[in-house]
C-alpha cells in the first residue's frame, strides 16, 4: 500500500510545492514582526526573503502552468475552472512584481510591507484555490498524475528558469503565453 511520503503523483509533488511556499511566506511574516523594528529596517526580513520567495512562487507558477493547466486545457468539456486558475496566476505574478518594484533598496517605502501583505495573502488564497478546484478535477478527468509526477521529477525544474522578460516587457515563464497582462 503506498503512503502519502513514497507517492510521486503530480499532486502529490504539488502539495509539497504549496507546503514549501506556505512556509516561505509564514516564515518572512514571522521573522518581519519578531524584528519588532519599523520600516525600513524593520522590512529587511522581507527584503531579505524576496529573491527565494520571488523564484520560488515564478517555479511554482511555471509547474502549475506545464503540470495542471495545459493537460486539463486539452480535456472534454473545457473547463471553467482553468481559466480561473490561469487568472489566479496572473494576479500573482502582478502582484509579485509589485513587490519587486516596491521593495526599497534604501529607506522607506510604505507601499512595500502593504504590497506583501497583499501578495502572501492572494497567493496563499491561490493556493487553496488550486487544491479546492483542479486537484479534484484532474482526477475527475483522468490526467495521468502518475506520468506527470514522473515529468516533475526528470525534469530539473529546480535549474529551469523561472521567468524570462519577452523584449518588449512582457513576463515569459516558459510557454510562449503572455502572462503579465493589466490587472
Amino acid at each position: 500500500m503506498e503512503t502519502a511520503t513514497t507517492r510521486t503523483d503530480a499532486l502529490t509533488l504539488l502539495e509539497q510545492e504549496h507546503a514549501r511556499l506556505r512556509t516561505l511566506v509564514s516564515t518572512a511574516r514571522r521573522r518581519t514582526e519578531a524584528a519588532d523594528t519599523p520600516p525600513p529596517e524593520g522590512d529587511f526580513p522581507l527584503r531579505s526573503a524576496l529573491p527565494r520567495l520571488k523564484q520560488q512562487v515564478l517555479r511554482y507558477l511555471r509547474i502549475e502552468s506545464e503540470i495542471l493547466h495545459t493537460p486539463l486545457g486539452m480535456t472534454e468539456p473545457p473547463a471553467d475552472a482553468v481559466g480561473d486558475a490561469k487568472t489566479r496566476c496572473d494576479v500573482t505574478r502582478q502582484l509579485l512584481e509589485r513587490v519587486d518594484a516596491t521593495c526599497p533598496e534604501q529607506g522607506e517605502n510604505t507601499d512595500f510591507r502593504e504590497a506583501f501583505e497583499a501578495l502572501a495573502d492572494h497567493l496563499l488564497a491561490h493556493l487553496d484555490a488550486t487544491a479546492e478546484t483542479l486537484f479534484p478535477l484532474a482526477e475527475e478527468r483522468g490526467l495521468d498524475l502518475e506520468a506527470l509526477g514522473r515529468r516533475m521529477q526528470e525534469e530539473d525544474i529546480d535549474e529551469m528558469p523561472a521567468a524570462t522578460r519577452t523584449e518588449d516587457g512582457r513576463l515569459d515563464i516558459g510557454t510562449g503565453e503572455d502572462r503579465s497582462p493589466t490587472l
